[in-house]
Formats: structure tokens, sequence, C-alpha cells
């Protein structure tokens, strides 16, 4: 017959249980059980006993094998365990009633967790298809069992979702290997209309929330959303479509579709990316429910093609103010001569800004200098002192007086 129960700190280490326990790390001690006659078989009785409010931690079980009071006669049990108690006078005395059963377990942190929600719908062309996602965020210790029930809420009154007559709910009894499968999936969830919407009530031990779950919205017709309505050449930009990347395959596309050269794939996979456009262009998103969430066969869909217009691609003549012939005269003794001129005046309507170069061409088109632009890419300089002269041969002459 099982006696008290004792429960003890575990020091860890290498020693055997019995050798872990003693009066020291004693935290709980003489709890009684209650013994219970099994409905299934009267001749026999079950003992339970709980032991509640402890802090986290590991620890050890010690279960009083049973009040006997006879001695055993087999040569040194307590090398085994046998008739070797807690407490120091206990011990070498060989009394079967000092014999305890020992277990370790742990306590955990529970701590009022907060879950994630998330919606999709397998075919975004049915509104009966959705599909409901209750996940625990990264961390998360509940209590268990929990329970995750669905409900739908309108004008405020909460009523319990059914299926064929019954609940739609999930119950995870006890802490799975692959916290995934502790999250809560529903299927088939019709779209609501009216203002109604869903929610979660999340139950974990003496913790519940009540998780609002997002409308399925747009999800039958996602849109692809820009930053601005329009865009500066080689300025970054964000777009984004509202779709749950942990619910959906997602890849961006565009027309050209040169205009996303240089973006890594991991990026065109996610529901916001941020581009730095140099030609005008179409972008959309091809997205499809991922398997093994319940959508048997998940049909592929294209969000609309979103335009986004490319502002200050190239400034037009009449923006660009004039410039005025230049002359200068060649001082004694050189053959070339130094021009300085003012920048013209750049009339930006776009407001996107504008780099200012310039270069020193002959008539037929030679480059005879080109500056080192800065860190802007802009030449600032507005002088050159190498100009040659109009025919280019360029003779010195002296005379000596005397």
């Amino acid at each position: 017959m099982l006696g008290y129960l004792y429960v003890f700190r575990d020091p860890g280490g290498s020693q055997p249980l019995y050798k872990r326990v003693n009066t020291g790390n004693l935290v709980r001690a003489n709890v009684p059980p209650t013994r219970t006659l099994l409905s299934s078989d009267p001749s026999k009785y079950e003992r339970k006993a709980e032991i509640d409010n402890l802090p986290a931690g590991d620890y050890i079980l010690g279960i009083q094998a049973g009040g006997s009071h006879h001695y055993t006669a087999v040569y040194k049990p307590e090398d085994n365990g046998y008739t070797y108690g807690f407490r120091p006078e206990q011990q070498g005395v060989g009394l079967l009633a000092h014999t305890y059963i020992y277990k370790q377990f742990t306590v955990k942190e529970v701590t009022d967790v907060v879950p994630l929600s998330a919606v999709g719908m397998c075919d975004p062309s049915n509104p009966n298809t959705g599909m409901i996602r209750v996940e625990m965020p990264a961390g998360a210790e509940p209590k268990y069992p929990i329970t995750y029930t669905l409900y739908k809420v309108s004008g405020g009154t909460k009523t319990l979702v059914t299926q064929g007559g019954n609940e739609v709910k999930k119950v995870v009894t006890v802490k799975p290997s692959n916290i995934a499968d502790a999250n809560a999936t529903f299927n088939n969830i019709p779209k609501l209309t009216g203002g109604d919407t869903y929610e979660v009530k999340f139950e974990s031990g003496c913790f519940d929330r009540w998780v609002p779950i997002p409308d399925f919205g747009s999800l039958t017709a996602p849109q692809v959303r820009t930053q601005a309505a329009s865009v500066c050449y080689g300025v970054p930009t964000i777009l984004s479509v509202d779709i749950s990347e942990s619910l959906y395959d997602i890849q961006w596309k565009a027309d050209p579709a040169s205009a996303l050269d240089g973006i890594a794939a991991a990026d065109l996979k996610h529901p916001s990316l941020t581009i730095a456009p140099k030609e005008e262009a179409e972008y959309w998103v091809t997205y499809k429910m991922k398997t093994g969430l319940g959508c048997g066969t998940p049909v592929e869909k294209n969000t609309d093609r979103k335009r986004l217009p490319l502002l200050g691609k190239n400034f037009t003549d009449a923006a660009i103010g004039a410039m005025v012939d230049l002359t200068t005269t060649l001082p004694l003794n050189k053959c070339t001569g130094t021009v300085t001129w003012t920048a013209p005046a750049i009339t930006d309507t776009e407001g996107c800004g504008y780099r200012l170069t310039w270069r020193v061409v002959k008539a037929d088109g030679t480059e005879l200098y080109v500056p080192t632009p800065d860190a802007d890419g802009n030449t600032p300089a507005l002088t050159w002192d190498g100009f040659p002269s109009r025919g280019e041969l360029c003779r010195v002459h002296s005379q000596e007086q005397g």
C-alpha cells in the first residue's frame, strides 16, 4: 500500500535519486493520498494525491512504499535504495517502511499565452473555403490541456460555431513533441458579411484569452499596395500584399521581368518587397495555400496587376536652362585657356532631385576631359583650364632683344 507523498528540490548530479534527497531539500512532506473504489473493478482502489503551487524548477517526487513495520533480512538492501529513508535516522535500520519510490519531474514556468491568428482561403473564388489558424508564439509555455473554440460575434453576442452539429474546437491534452501540433487549424469556414466577425476562445489552465480573427476581407481578391502612388527613379519603395506567408506560397512577378533584377529569390517570397525601380513596370503576386493545411489541392491565383509610375526618368530640354557661349583669351606663352561657366537652371517639377555632371567634348564628339564625380554623383567644379586654341596647333614665339 502506498503511503504519503514527499517533494524534494532536485540538486542534479549523477548520484541515484535516493541519494539526492534529504531533509535539506525537502519542500513538501506528508501529503496524504485519497482512496477511491474503482467502478470498473470493485475489488480495486485508486489512490491519488495532488500537490499544487510549486514554483518552476526540477524536483524529485518521493512516494512512501507503505506503513509496513516489518524488517528485511536481505543483505545490504540500501545499496539498491531499499529501506533507505531520506532522514538520517531512517538509514541503516532495515525497516521496509523506509523504502521510497522516487520519480523526477519538472515544473515549467507557465505564462499568460497570447496566441497569434491568421486566415486564408483554400480557393479564393469560393467564400466558403476559409481557413483559420491560431498559433503559439515562439517560446510559449502554456499549461496543458489547452482548448481552442471558434465563436461567431454578431452585434456583440458570441455564439458557438458548429459544423455538422459539432462544435468547431480543438483540444490538446499534453504537450506535443512538435510545438506546431499545439496549434489549431479550422477549415471550410465561411466568409462573414454584415460586420460579423470570428473569435477563438483559448483556454490554458487558469488562463483564457479571446483571440480576434482577421476578416477574410480581400483574400478573395487581394490587392498589391504601393508605398506611394508614384516613385522617383532609383529611390527605394515598398510593395506589399495582404497575404500571410505562413499560410501561402508567395511569388512576386513583374512585367517587364527585368524590373525585379538584382532582388534575391528569397525576398520575392515575402508579402512585403523593397525595390529601387529604374524602369516603369507592373507588379503582381502569384499565391496559393501551402500544402498540409487541410485544403486538399490548393488553387493558385494571381492578384491584379499594379502599375507603379516612375518619375524623374529624364528631364526635357525645356526643363534645362540654356547655357551661353563662352570665349577665353589664351595667356601669353600658353596653348590652353581657362573657361569658367555657370550651371544651368533645372526645373525639377517632379521633386525627385537630380545629378548634374559635365564633360568637355570637341565638335566632332571627341571627349577631352571627364572630371571625377563626388560621392553623390555630381561634378561640382565648373571650370577647366585645358581648353585648346581653336585651330589646336599652337606655336609659342620668343624674341630676344638687346
